[in-house]
């Protein structure tokens, strides 16, 4: 089933559009990582960017989440407007069937906790976040037995 289908049949079923919140810094826009508060700066829209949120967009409610200040959301709908994408700013995460975010660390209930702190602790160990790498774990507790 792709895409438009199942928005369809998600809409009709419940009578209103599914929301998806998309993360701005990093999964939109580029972000180089934290290099200290930079007020004002944003970087260029991502390979694919645009076209993702303008099909998204046309199906869902289309929510931005951000952490910037509020004084600099009209920056963000203005570079959106740009481009004809209907969306809100905002950086409240409101109830939705999707969020999408470079710095997403996916739960999955039939992997369980244990996979996701594994995942954790190699995001956190490999530096890329711009942070010093960190030792999450340690010697991680043994698996629970079933």
């Amino acid at each position: 089933m792709g895409m438009r289908q199942a928005l369809t049949e998600k809409t009709s079923e419940h009578g209103v559009r599914p929301v998806v919140c998309v993360d701005w810094d990093g999964t939109l826009v580029g972000y180089p990582g934290w290099a200290g508060y930079q007020p004002h700066v944003h970087g260029e829209w991502l390979p694919g960017a645009v076209a993702a949120l303008r099909m998204i967009a046309r199906h869902c409610e289309l929510v931005v989440l951000t952490t910037r200040p509020e004084d600099e959301w009209p920056q963000i709908e203005f570079r959106l407007a740009q481009e004809r994408i209907a969306a809100r700013v905002t950086n409240q995460k409101p109830p939705a069937v999707a969020y999408i975010d470079d710095r997403a660390i996916p739960y999955s209930e039939a992997d369980g906790w244990w996979a996701t702190l594994d995942s954790l602790a190699r995001w956190l160990s490999s530096g890329e976040d711009g942070w010093e790498p960190l030792d999450l774990l340690g010697d991680p507790p043994p698996k629970p037995v079933s």
